[in-house]
């Protein structure tokens, strides 16, 4: 189906309709700075379940993109660069200290 993002304009984003994890696989998401780059990122962190699904996701999908979606909508749709094993990560993109405050609630 097509989502869109929250950008002025909305972007258009084609994403299958599974979900691979959600809110309740998440033990953590804190809004925070990247410590490079001190663009406002989302720090999170995945229970065992949530941890496992991502990894496995992420292995089977490095150098596409990966759609965030909340309510519907497209928050992000990073690059898989690597595989992300560990059940930690962060989520970058675009993101006003605002955004990445509303995304990590």
């Amino acid at each position: 189906s097509v989502l869109y993002s929250q950008d002025d304009p909305p972007v258009p984003y084609l994403v299958e309709n599974r979900v691979i994890v959600s809110g309740e696989d998440l033990s953590n998401a804190t809004p925070t700075y990247n410590s490079q780059t001190n663009e406002p990122v989302v720090s999170f962190t995945f229970n065992s379940r949530g941890a496992t699904r991502f990894g496995q996701a992420t292995q089977q999908n490095v150098g596409k993109p990966f759609a965030i979606v909340l309510d519907n909508q497209v928050i992000s749709a990073p690059v898989i660069r690597e595989p992300i094993l560990g059940g930690t990560g962060q989520i970058s993109g675009n993101f006003t200290a605002e955004s990445a405050n509303d995304l990590a609630v």
